[in-house]
């Protein structure tokens, strides 16, 4: 593809997105349950140096509430100029379904929600929606469903979802992204190199955690890695078929378990460090499925 070849796919790829959220928004204008002086719904058209989490973040939103008002979206690319809508609270917007009533919408979140959350309940519906006249709901009307994972999804973005719920994040506490997966300038030998993971900034000491159950094949030194830690996962794809992954945790300060150890999601393996070659304390994260690099963010970035 040449450069305006892919600058005209670009321009029609936007003119799509632009042209969904305008029905998008007008369905629901016509139609929404929404209590307008607690949920509101506003315009906002992508700018230079935004991503959609920057732009969470400057709301006081989360990435589940962006893609929860924006159900189309097919990625989570912010394209320049490109408008989105966004709610002032977190949560989702539902369009309710053939055949759904309220019961079957709160029990299709409470389902698939996160525990941590808590348990959806109709009052807590009722607060932010008006839905009295019919004493329920019926199809093609809008609510506002708050602190929930978005469950009306385009294909793909549902795809993106469900790498999220394969690991966990893997410090017990939050760090900061330091370097990304893909050629860099090397931090200590220089040169343009491949950087095969992520690394996350972190106090030396910090919990290190396994970001899913499985067994590990190698515990110690490992070179430029300093102290590792890499454990060997199965998945069962949803075609039922099994997907082995393995995860690798680097530079650490100490090491808390041994070869062939069998370990549970979040349990703690090691303590980070700066150990091998490393410029500061961070912990390097490096996965791969069926022994390919995969970019650690597809996994992490709820």
């Amino acid at each position: 593809m040449t450069l305006t070849e892919g600058l005209l796919e670009t321009r029609n790829w936007n003119k799509r997105l632009q042209e969904q959220v305008e029905a998008y928004e007008a369905a629901i204008l016509e139609r929404k349950l929404m209590k307008k002086d607690l949920v509101r719904l506003a315009g906002y058209r992508v700018k230079k140096g935004d991503n959609y989490w920057k732009v969470a973040k400057r709301h006081q939103i989360d990435i589940d509430t962006i893609v929860g008002a924006n159900p189309y979206l097919p990625d989570l690319f912010a394209r320049l100029n490109q408008r989105i809508l966004l709610l002032n609270k977190k949560g989702v917007l539902h369009r309710v379904e053939r055949g759904e009533t309220v019961a079957s919408i709160l029990d299709r979140y409470n389902k698939a929600m996160a525990s941590p959350r808590g348990h959806l309940t109709r009052a807590q519906l009722e607060a932010f929606n008006d839905f009295r006249v019919w004493g329920d709901v019926r199809e093609g009307d809008w609510l506002f469903v708050p602190n929930v994972v978005p469950q009306q999804l385009c294909e793909e973005m549902s795809d993106a979802y469900a790498l999220t719920e394969i690991f966990v994040y893997p410090l017990a506490q939050w760090g900061k992204y330091s370097s990304f997966m893909g050629f860099r300038s090397h931090p200590i030998k220089g040169g343009r190199q491949f950087h095969n993971g992520v690394d996350i900034k972190v106090p030396s000491g910090s919990r290190v955690c396994s970001a899913r159950s499985g067994r590990v094949v190698e515990a110690g030194w490992k070179g430029g890695y300093g102290n590792v830690v890499v454990i060997r996962h199965t998945v069962t794809n949803p075609r039922g078929r099994p997907e082995t992954y393995e995860t690798l945790y680097g530079h650490n300060r100490e090491v808390l378990v041994k070869a062939g150890a069998q370990v549970k999601q979040g349990q703690i393996i090691a303590y980070s460090g700066s150990t091998g070659m490393s410029t500061g304390p961070h912990l390097h994260f490096t996965i791969w499925k069926n022994g390919k690099i995969i970019d650690p963010l597809k996994f992490l970035w709820r």
